[in-house]
């Protein structure tokens, strides 16, 4: 009995052809991954930075207003690599105006910033003293 290998194919594993073409898909694929997950690092790092200087607006405020007597003021610091400067004045707003002639409402403006030219201005309204 003859034995036919008509219709029959010998398995004998991928092709140059298909392992270049399966190469360069991971490749690709590789690549795109990496440039994403690059993406979503720096993504990160300003996420914190971003995060870092506005925690140190909110601290300057409060060191700020904890020792204010009302009237305008302004002062500027340093922390690490984070320059900050805040500004008090009177809120010149027409809705602000008040009747009351020993209050007044002030506008507190602390601006954050740091090198690459980024920064976080963080404003409010305090109730105050008019100045004397």
């Amino acid at each position: 009995m003859a034995h036919s290998h008509i219709g029959r194919r010998q398995e004998r594993g991928f092709t140059l052809l298909e392992t270049l073409i399966a190469v360069t898909i991971l490749a690709i694929a590789l690549t795109s991954l990496l440039q994403s997950h690059g993406g979503a690092s720096r993504a990160a790092v300003t996420t914190q930075d971003y995060a870092y200087a506005r925690l140190i607006g909110e601290k300057v405020t409060a060191e700020t207003l904890g020792s204010w007597n009302g009237g305008a003021h302004k002062a500027a610091g340093q922390e690490g690599a984070y320059a900050w400067r805040v500004s008090i004045e009177g809120e010149k707003a027409e809705w602000a105006a008040s009747s009351q002639e020993r209050w007044m409402l002030y506008r507190v403006s602390v601006a954050v910033g740091w090198p690459g030219g980024r920064n976080v201005t963080l404003e409010t309204l305090k109730l105050g003293p008019r100045a004397k």
